[in-house]
């Protein structure tokens, strides 16, 4: 019964707080919802499974930052910005100049 009562609380409060704060994080190429109360309250009711998401996503990108830092060949993961600017990505082989007129 408890929890019950915890979920429903918090149902009460997350869907104004959704409903309230749609405007504020909506860009403005994207047109307003005709049903924004009802996802508000979709949202609220769901708000376990909002949270179990922020959540995964908060773990994904920490764990992602400490495989960074901590793997020994974080260095020659291709798009890295910090690898290519100290040239630890490159080509086996090693490339010259080529004049635009011999392509």
């Amino acid at each position: 019964m408890l929890l019950a009562v915890i979920y429903v609380s918090a149902a009460l409060v997350v869907a104004p707080l959704i409903f309230v704060s749609a405007d504020s994080i909506r860009q403005d190429r994207i047109p307003k919802a005709e049903h924004r109360w009802l996802y508000s309250l979709l949202a609220g009711f769901l708000w376990p499974l909002l949270v179990v998401g922020l959540v995964q996503v908060a773990l994904i990108v920490t764990i992602r930052k400490w495989m960074r830092v901590h793997t020994p060949l974080a260095a020659a993961i291709p798009g890295d910005s910090d690898a290519e600017t100290e040239g630890a990505w490159s080509s086996p082989t090693p490339r010259r100049a080529v004049p635009f007129a011999q392509v």
